[in-house]
């Protein structure tokens, strides 16, 4: 899990230039079913063009992930513990 997080962190860091992070940014919420919900601005950054294949995995009520484009931002969806593992 601290790889993920840490590799998000420096993703994080480099796009800090200029005024890009007081625009855009990282969310990470719960969810209710439950989840939780990384949502990621890709805008102006190396990812914005790149292409992404929407994925979802439903193992089980409690082994699942979703992964999409969604209005210019990546949008994670999923249990921490196995998102985070993969």
């Amino acid at each position: 899990m601290t790889s993920s997080i840490a590799r998000l962190a420096a993703w994080f860091e480099k796009q800090c230039k200029d005024d890009w992070e007081h625009q855009f940014g990282v969310r990470i919420e719960t969810l209710d079913n439950p989840g939780w919900s990384l949502v990621v601005d890709i805008k102006a950054t190396d990812l914005e063009l790149r292409p992404f294949e929407s994925k979802s995995i439903e193992r089980s009520d409690d082994d699942w992930v979703q992964a999409r484009i969604r209005r210019i931002g990546l949008s994670r969806l999923g249990v921490v513990q196995r998102t985070l593992k993969r």
